[in-house]
């Protein structure tokens, strides 16, 4: 299954990095596997991918998200697809991060990165009503 929230309100913060750009984007892809059990086939989620996008200007202050998105560090991912006012969902995991790609615009640099969940959600508005 695959989600993917463009809301300008979108907050996406990388252990304690913020992604403080305009028209930042958030991907998240959740695989599926199914399991053989005496009560029949349950449906476990395996594997949850990430990918981050966002621009890059001169002005803008992402110095410190930067240096954190660098592969194979690991942090705390919290995005809030409707911004964090009181009562709007909230996810938020322990993430890796698989890969980075910045492509340079003139001005402006394209930033795409990819991170995998580890381990279980810490946050989560469907399965425990996470809000901020």
């Amino acid at each position: 299954m695959e989600t993917y929230y463009n809301d300008r309100r979108l907050d996406i913060v990388f252990d304690d990095g913020r992604v403080d750009s305009d028209f930042p984007t958030i991907r998240v892809f959740e695989s599926a596997t199914t399991v053989d059990s005496s009560t029949g086939n349950l449906r476990e989620r395996t594997s949850v991918k990430f990918t981050i996008k966002y621009l890059e200007t001169p002005e803008s202050p992402c110095a410190e998200l930067r240096s954190k998105l660098i592969f194979g560090r690991s942090g705390v991912l919290t995005y809030a697809p409707e911004g964090t006012d009181t009562d709007k969902p909230a996810y938020s995991c322990n993430a890796t991060v698989l890969g980075v790609v910045r492509h340079p615009h003139d001005d402006i640099t394209v930033v795409s990165a990819t991170l995998v969940r580890n381990g279980e959600w810490i946050y989560h508005y469907e399965q425990f009503g996470s809000i901020f």
